[in-house]
């Protein structure tokens, strides 16, 4: 996943969206990886013996949730042959809120 980025980026090879700018293909394989990560992560939680958890559990779980929907939501686009005058402005918003927001949640985890 990491070389194919390496490889892509570089040449050009991007959907041209920020914090969005991989393949799908690509992306796809970002989703499968996160999808195992969090099963595993709450796998763990949900068969723990102790019964409460840790503060900085609570922390990956929001860290996950985060980034699944940042992922989600930057990549997700409806293409339409008479796009909307406002769907670059709704666009970027959502980017820029979101990916804040996810970049920040990612640095300070």
């Amino acid at each position: 996943m990491i070389l194919l980025a390496a490889i892509t980026l570089p040449l050009g090879i991007t959907q041209g969206k920020e914090y969005a700018e991989l393949e799908w293909p690509i992306d796809l394989l970002i989703t499968a990886v996160w999808v195992a990560y969090a099963v595993v992560f709450f796998g763990t939680v949900a068969l723990r013996r102790v019964k409460h958890i840790y503060v900085a559990n609570w922390f990956f779980a929001a860290y996950i949730i985060t980034i699944a929907v940042l992922h989600i939501f930057n990549n997700l686009s409806i293409r339409s042959r008479r796009p909307s005058p406002t769907a670059s402005i709704r666009a970027s918003s959502t980017r820029w809120c979101s990916g804040g927001t996810g970049t920040t949640r990612w640095v300070s985890s």
